[in-house]
């Protein structure tokens, strides 16, 4: 249990207006954001194109706009503008679904760079639980010490070939959705909401609330139907419970994901049940995209500040037009047209993702207990396809059945059969093969640039060659950048946590520094494989790959143990480097480093196999290090 981060801001865009005061009131009047679809031509979706989309919104990458002005909000709200506090210790975290934009990889940075932010700016891109995960990494950055103020949040926007891809498997709605009642489907929405999250000691203003927990999981199931068991869902909220140091009856409210769709809500409540136990019987949870839509991205952070907004009245958010309950799902989902007075002191809010990706948050009115215990973590196999080999794997079904015999090469893409290959690599040179309960205790955790040009591809042809109304649902799947780690969780069994970090050069060694603190600090993970990969859209072997480590908390002679890692701004290595150093308590001289070749933009792989080659140069202390526009990323191994 790390040290509860203060939320002491808030930002928000949404369909129930701009800033967190027209959305206080939406929900107080019980009114909600979702109408008819007029900004582009719907009619080949008849009566499922509705949608919950931001009043007056224009332009391209509305997305990145609304994440600008709630990420301001937010800053406004916390009197950061006043605090005197160094850019440099100012980091954001931001999440978003759309992994196919060029802009995806930079996307906090740009937030970062319009709030004079320059401590680390990094993206994650786990579908729809980004924002949730981007949430829970924050707290994590303040308790390393990697800065004194996390803005995180995240945003997207509904776009046409975001209904389309919906329409393709057969989700969206009849008319406005609603969640745990009689209508069955998903209506899309969109906006940004942002946190500003600081160490309690430090905040100006008065806390809202305390991040005290989070936890993570993958379903290992299916592209975009979840685990129907539930199992994922449970596994990511009992790991927000335990990190969090709660008992599941001492919850008073889950804010549920609640998509509206049979096989989302039913598993959801499935998952609820097994981590609650009993208490999930007479727990209200209700349903917030009821009132905002599914805003992708963005829904986890939006149904987080409806619930903290609620919770300043007295109140929790009800769930519309779900009078009439669905057999498997909550006796109590709040079914009203008003929030519901109900004292809380703690809550929890779940999300699910294309992909398996699962996330939970525990928040409270008060910050928790902390309980500081890190395990040391060794690196204890490494996977690295380079060049020829990796173009190979990529491209040529024998080949990758000969790396990774338990996936079905047909059904992923370059860049997922680069992370599978990878990832089994690392796992067979750790001699490790997971069974039973070992499996939902392994994650996996991805540094990505872009998703597979290959799936882009298809994608687009769909849309040219067959319409709006008949694309390829496959391929709308795996435009999610966390697609390829999900594909590694299905083949490998890795059920534990997941992630994608969106970057150039350095997010593949980011993904490493993250698994290796996930595994660290958490009680539910033992073993994590990290690391990055890249398919060039021009064929060349010598700018694709991937780059995997395998971590784990078994001691093993010879093995290197990462002794420090930290996360920086994007000004240069000097800093980042000699904040790892330090935490392996060594000076940065006494390491020898290994850095991103220089010279133009360097794909995700490339931080990551800086770390291999840390690995294999037979130093008893060295250190890998990488940057790009957004962060800079260290990690020091040391054999001991």
């Amino acid at each position: 249990m790390r040290a509860s981060a203060a939320i002491t801001g808030l930002g928000a865009v949404s369909a129930l207006g701009r800033g967190v005061a027209a959305m206080r009131e939406a929900l107080r009047a019980g009114r909600d954001g979702i109408a008819p679809l007029t900004r582009f031509d719907a009619a080949p979706f008849g009566g499922r194109a509705f949608a919950a989309l931001v009043p007056g919104a224009e332009g391209p990458d509305r997305w990145l706009a609304y994440a600008r002005v709630a990420a301001r909000e937010a800053f406004d709200m916390a009197g950061l503008s006043s605090a005197g506090i160094a850019p440099g210790r100012v980091a954001v975290v931001m999440g978003t679904s759309l992994g196919r934009s060029g802009v995806v990889a930079s996307a906090a940075h740009s937030v970062a760079r319009d709030l004079g932010a320059l401590g680390p700016a990094l993206t994650l891109s786990t579908a729809c639980a980004s924002s949730a995960n981007a949430i829970g990494l924050a707290r994590d950055l303040l308790a390393r010490g990697d800065a004194d103020v996390v803005i995180a949040g995240g945003a997207d926007e509904v776009t046409l070939d975001l209904l389309a891809g919906f329409a393709a498997l057969g989700v969206l709605a009849e008319g406005p959705c609603a969640p745990f009642g009689p209508v069955l489907g998903t209506t899309l929405g969109e906006g940004a909401g942002f946190l500003v999250l600081q160490r309690a000691a430090d905040a100006r203003r008065p806390a809202l609330g305390y991040v005290c927990g989070y936890g993570l999981s993958s379903d290992a199931w299916h592209e975009t139907s979840p685990d129907p068991r539930g199992a994922g869902v449970g596994r990511a909220l009992r790991s927000a419970l335990g990190d969090a140091g709660w008992r599941p009856e001492e919850v008073d409210y889950l804010n549920a994901h609640a998509t509206g769709t049979a096989a989302n809500d039913e598993a959801e409540w499935l998952g609820v049940q097994a981590a609650f136990g009993e208490h999930a019987e007479g727990l209200p949870v209700s349903a917030s995209k009821s009132f905002l839509g599914h805003a992708q991205g963005a829904a986890s952070v939006l149904e987080v500040i409806a619930t903290l907004l609620c919770m300043e009245d007295g109140a929790i958010p009800p769930s519309l037009r779900a009078s009439t309950g669905r057999k498997r799902g909550p006796a109590d989902r709040v079914a009203s047209d008003r929030p519901r007075p109900h004292a809380v002191q703690r809550f929890m809010a779940s999300s699910s993702a294309f992909a398996g990706a699962n996330a939970a948050l525990a928040i409270a009115r008060e910050p928790g207990a902390v309980t500081s215990r890190e395990r040391p973590v060794f690196v204890l196999g490494i996977g690295d396809l380079t060049n020829a080999v990796a173009s190979s794997i990529a491209r040529d079904d024998a080949a990758f059945r000969a790396r990774a015999p338990s996936a079905d090469p047909r059904t992923l893409d370059p860049l997922a059969r680069l992370v599978v290959g990878a990832c089994a690599a690392a796992l067979d040179d750790a001699g490790v093969r997971l069974a039973g309960a070992a499996r939902d205790r392994a994650g996996v955790v991805l540094g990505a640039q872009h998703v597979s040009p290959v799936s882009g591809g298809a994608w687009e042809r769909s849309l040219v060659e067959r319409g709006v109304t008949r694309v390829n649902a496959g391929a709308f799947a795996r435009l999610v950048l966390h697609a390829a780690a999900g594909s590694a969780s299905k083949a490998l069994s890795l059920r534990g946590a997941a992630s994608t970090i969106a970057g150039g050069a350095v997010a593949g060694l980011a993904a490493v520094a993250y698994a290796a603190d996930l595994v660290a600090s958490r009680d539910d993970l033992d073993l994590a494989v990290a690391g990055g990969a890249h398919e060039d859209e021009l064929l060349r072997p010598d700018h694709e790959g991937a780059a995997f480590v395998a971590l784990g908390v078994e001691r093993r002679p010879g093995a290197a143990r990462i002794a420090g890692s930290a996360f920086g701004g994007p000004g240069g290595w000097e800093d980042v480097a000699s904040a790892a150093a330090a935490r392996a308590g060594l000076g940065v001289e006494q390491v020898e480093w290994f850095t991103v070749a220089p010279g133009g933009a360097r794909p995700p792989v490339e931080g990551a196999r800086a770390l291999v080659r840390a690995l294999r140069s037979g130093a008893r202390r060295a250190g890998a290090v990488a940057w790009d526009e957004g962060a800079s990323c260290a990690v020091v191994i040391v054999e001991d």
